[in-house]
């Protein structure tokens, strides 16, 4: 069985000012079932969490949909391509056949300023070939004197391909920095050397994110931070009330406890480490990756640009594929999405939520830019996802790790892993890109890591350029987490052995080695910049080509169609239209179960008829997720592009090249299948919308209403026969 590691991260810290040991588990939890599991982590001290079981599902899928013939899952149930687990499109489409006169309806203008969906093509009229290559690494925590020393280090006289300097992101706990006489009423942690070296943390070389306060953790020194709710306090242990899974409060908490928690965090941030009180903080982690919709909307509420929380997690077909590119081939992958806002939805959610995961992330807020969390790859040369699943296997032997007296004893069946997590014979083939999943969890080796970073790397130079994002924690790379928290802190117990695999300085050397890679190369080196978060995020509304020059947006194709649904003849399947105008149409989808193939409503066009179009505008509105396919009758292979805004009037502006292969395409398709152009739409022969329902969303009727779509560079009147 193939696995990944996913969810979020973990690691522990030192004691408050040498008091009582203190775990802070930077961020640790599950991952999405059936699939995989991600890591279980600690709870500020108590027992470990778990992170999920794959309940009944190996990493099978139903079927492929151009067929619609279902395979075997390796663990859960395959189907047919009518049946659970299948996936039917309608492929070909049907004729295209005229319903109507040609009626244009009026349009109004709409505003996608700061509104751009996930795609695997690059912003602007950039292509894989102008653009630059981005690598940002986001360091979390910032717990220590000797962590930001070596953060500091490693860009020192790195310069990018434009001349400015090489830049990354830091996000403070402020409790860190406070030094061991703060004010009255101010929550201090960790060993306090930071207070020492404020003037790094605010130097010029990094940009500032926003990682609250205290981390949000359940054991917290007394009387722990003030700024806790009563309804949300932990009497017994001082901090926040976890779940009884091992769940943080970041889950579940409300809009306006989340915006204070932010703003407690970016007021005390800019005392420690502003000039004058000023620091720029644009974004937002959350510990242990744990954030709701409530989060997500607390973000814009309070005036931040981005987020930095959203593991992005590809269909399985696509990670075969990405594992399966031989990199020193010089092939590239094109399917990992660059980021985007939330006006749309997540792809990365959704594809968790078909998992049943993430259940507390559906309303989306707009005008955000997502800035995802990455996985890296493991390539299947060497079978090093074999040999990384069975370093786990054993470091996870009960044999291999002494249990403290509060781990009951039909709890010791395990070091680590959570039950059925990995099992003899399975592959490991993504892990979250986190330290913690990868150096810690995971038990890499430094050359194991680098290999793992380079495919990754090259996974993108090679194919679409997306960006490479990479979290961290400079603890980790500091020799008290070696002595202390890994070989002594008592809730550690299931981590002994990992200085047998990399000790604090071979993790530091790791990374410089990576970075030097990239810089020691003549073609790499001129084509890569190492941006912090904050510039990412300001890049994807400017961005600039790979010699630093400023690029135009897309250009849009003239003339415009809007009146694709009186002109066509629409065939529902499993779903009915109600044609309103030229442009605008309600079309309910019934979904009988939501493990069920999905319910569409298709039109065929002639082809060559949007042979130049550019971009499809849409507002709708819509309670479940919903896709646009473009279909052909050749045996090319169809694309889609995912809405998920869900609440409230969304608009989405759909290059052509946002389309992807849909999740029901085969590994081989999606290798082979290159990013869309005006030759594929050349082929295109029908137009779908079809549910994208999930087992969180569930079985039901809904209706998404479409209030306005417009074809850019498509004639009406050519779109079928009369």
């Amino acid at each position: 069985m193939v696995r990944a590691i996913r969810g979020s991260y973990l690691v522990t810290t030192l004691g408050l000012l040498g008091l009582a040991s203190l775990a802070l588990p930077s961020c640790g939890g599950s991952g999405p079932g059936k699939q995989s599991t991600g890591s279980g982590g600690s709870n500020g001290g108590g027992s470990g969490g778990n992170g999920n079981n794959p309940d009944g599902g190996g990493n099978g899928s139903g079927g492929n949909g151009n067929t619609g013939t279902g395979g075997n899952g390796n663990n859960g149930g395959g189907g047919s391509g009518n049946g659970t687990g299948g996936m039917v499109v309608i492929n070909p489409p049907p004729a295209a056949k005229c319903m109507g006169a040609v009626n244009e309806a009026a349009a109004t203008a709409l505003d996608f300023s700061n509104n751009l969906i996930a795609s695997p093509s690059p912003p602007g009229n950039l292509t894989a070939a102008t653009a630059p290559q981005i690598v940002v690494f986001g360091w979390d925590d910032i717990e220590s004197q000797a962590g930001i020393t070596f953060v500091s280090s490693l860009f020192t006289g790195v310069t990018n391909p434009d001349g400015k300097p090489a830049r990354c992101n830091l996000n403070p706990n402020s409790c860190y920095g406070e030094g061991g006489a703060p004010a009255a009423g101010v929550y201090t942690c960790g060993d306090g050397t930071l207070s020492f070296a404020r003037p790094m943390v605010g130097a010029s070389t990094f940009d500032i994110g926003n990682h609250t306060i205290d981390h949000l953790e359940n054991l917290e020194v007394a009387p722990g931070w003030s700024g806790i709710p009563a309804a949300w306090r932990d009497t017994m242990n001082f901090g926040w009330k976890f779940t009884d899974d091992g769940m943080g409060p970041g889950i579940s908490m409300d809009l306006a406890t989340w915006t204070g928690v932010m703003k407690a965090n970016d007021a005390e941030l800019k005392v420690l480490y502003g000039t004058g009180g000023v620091l720029p903080i644009n974004g937002f982690r959350a510990p242990r990756l744990e954030i709701n919709d409530q989060g997500l909307n607390a973000i814009k509420a309070v005036g931040y640009q981005y987020d930095e929380n959203l593991e992005e997690i590809l269909p399985e077909t696509h990670v075969d594929a990405a594992v399966a590119i031989d990199t020193d081939t010089m092939k590239g992958f094109n399917w990992i999405p660059w980021p985007y806002t939330l006006d749309n939805g997540s792809p990365g959610i959704w594809n968790q939520q078909q998992q049943n995961d993430k259940s507390y992330v559906t309303n989306f807020p707009t005008g955000v830019w997502e800035l995802p969390v990455y996985q890296v790859y493991v390539p299947n040369k060497n079978n090093l996802g074999k040999t990384i699943a069975d370093t786990m296997l054993a470091s996870d032997n009960p044999k291999n790790c002494i249990f403290p007296d509060y781990v009951a004893a039909d709890q010791r069946m395990h070091c680590y892993l959570a039950a059925g997590e990995l099992q003899a014979g399975d592959v490991v083939n993504e892990i979250t890109g986190f330290d913690f999943n990868t150096f810690i969890y995971s038990r890499m080796t430094p050359a194991q890591w680098l290999e793992i970073m380079k495919h990754s790397f090259l996974l993108r130079y090679y194919g679409n350029r997306a960006p490479l994002t990479y979290g961290a924690h400079p603890v980790e790379y500091t020799e008290p987490y070696d002595s202390y928290t890994l070989a002594v802190q008592g809730n550690n117990y299931g981590f002994r052995d990992v200085t047998k695999f990399s000790t604090f300085s071979a993790r530091q050397q790791a990374v410089r080695d990576f970075i030097s890679w990239i810089k020691s190369d003549a073609t790499l080196k001129q084509d890569t910049f190492f941006l912090s978060e904050a510039q990412l995020a300001a890049y994807m509304k400017a961005p600039f080509d790979k010699t630093g020059k400023a690029v135009a947006a897309d250009a849009v194709a003239t003339p415009d169609s809007n009146g694709l649904f009186s002109r066509l003849t629409w065939t529902g399947h499993g779903a009915t239209i109600a044609v309103k105008g030229g442009n605008s149409a309600d079309i309910t989808f019934t979904v009988a179960t939501a493990a069920a193939a999905p319910v569409s409503v298709v039109a065929g066009v002639n082809g060559g008829s949007l042979k130049g179009l550019s971009h499809i505008d849409i507002k709708y509105s819509t309670d479940v997720p919903f896709r646009v396919r473009l279909l052909t009758s050749d045996g090319t292979l169809s694309t889609t592009v995912l809405l998920a805004g869900v609440g409230g009037d969304r608009t989405a502006r759909l290059r052509i090249k946002d389309f992807t292969p849909g999740p029901e395409a085969t590994a081989a398709q999606v290798t082979a299948a290159g990013l869309v152009t005006g030759d594929y739409m050349n082929k295109v022969t029908g137009i779908s919308f079809e549910s994208a329902a999930t087992p969180v969303t569930g079985a039901k009727a809904f209706t998404t209403h479409i209030e306005q779509i417009t074809l850019h560079g498509a004639d009406t009147a050519a779109l079928c026969t009369q």
